[in-house]
């Protein structure tokens, strides 16, 4: 395989072979990518399929070689035996669908979706609400928690009245010693925010997130005179948040509502056969999760790159 390709990519540790494709016979001839990685150090190589990964080292006896390791790559070494041109693209409707890169708006895959109507009439209050200013951004801790409380309320969670108890009852454990400050001292709280003491923790994420994401976040006012609401991954409860916040007409912005909206509405793109980012954090999208395939968009799928002297001979 080295000997009739080029790598897509080298360094002094590695040579990548990207764009290699076999033939896989089904109701029809399809073609599935494949990713051969060659580690300098070690002699090893890497053979990816999907999330299949076959091993080899360089030198390393064939009868050491699985029989289906080798079936892979004759197959691979005749397809790309084929290729007429120096530089070789595949149909994207030759590659098997699951192998494919590609986009979808989340319209076509989920079936709950919030009406535009909806979304729209939220984001004119929304708007409407920005013009609201606190007095003062000197603010006490009975004050943040109290917003936090409104918080919980619009997320339909149990709250006892006591401020903090709720905080430890739902937010992330990691608070800095927000706590352990006095409920009705503006300038203890102030000097403990500007502080930065709490940098490194995660006393503002009210509504505590999983291991790899942050779940609802509630920063104090600052200049402007608006607490910032923040997310992880929790759309859903981010804009149920936002209402409850513009119901009590609290002073606050939502960098991420638009993009929120535009997830809930089902408007916004999503990756189909890989995993999305943002605030649809890990979400994977499968091709057969998507209900009018034909409203996917895909990405050329390259192919192999063969060397010039390959070529010549073969002219030859």
């Amino acid at each position: 395989m080295e000997e009739i390709t080029y790598p897509s990519l080298e360094s002094d540790y590695v040579k990548l072979y990207a764009n290699l494709f076999f033939p896989v016979k089904g109701k029809r001839i399809w073609f599935v990518p494949l990713t051969l990685t060659y580690f300098k150090e070690t002699g090893e190589y890497e053979i990816r399929i999907d999330h299949s990964t076959f091993r080899a080292n360089k030198g390393e006896e064939q009868s050491h070689i699985s029989d289906q390791l080798k079936r892979v790559i004759k197959r691979v070494i005749d397809f790309a035996k084929l290729c007429n041109c120096f530089m070789e693209y595949i149909p994207t409707e030759h590659v098997h669908p699951l192998y494919r890169r590609g986009r979808v708006k989340l319209k076509y895959v989920w079936d709950k979706l919030m009406p535009i109507s909806e979304a729209k009439e939220l984001w004119r209050k929304y708007k409407e609400n920005l013009k609201n200013r606190l007095e003062s951004n000197k603010i006490m801790l009975r004050d943040y928690l109290t917003v936090v409380s409104i918080i919980y309320k619009s997320l339909g969670k149990k709250v006892t009245g006591d401020l903090k108890e709720d905080y430890k009852r739902y937010a992330d454990f990691r608070d800095c010693g927000l706590l352990d400050l006095p409920l009705d001292d503006r300038d203890a709280f102030y000097r403990w925010y500007h502080d930065d003491e709490w940098v490194g923790c995660h006393p503002f994420e009210v509504v505590a997130g999983g291991l790899i994401s942050a779940g609802i976040l509630l920063f104090p006012p600052d200049e402007d005179g608006r607490y910032t609401l923040s997310v992880g991954s929790y759309v859903d409860d981010y804009v149920k948040s936002v209402k409850g916040l513009l119901q009590f007409k609290v002073p606050f912005s939502a960098p991420l509502l638009h993009k929120a909206l535009k997830i809930l509405t089902g408007e916004e793109y999503v990756k189909v056969n890989d995993y999305n980012e943002g605030l649809l954090n890990f979400v994977y999208v499968n091709y057969y999760d998507v209900k009018r395939k034909s409203k996917v968009e895909w990405e050329q799928s390259d192919g192999v790159c063969l060397k010039r002297k390959y070529l010549q001979s073969k002219q030859s």
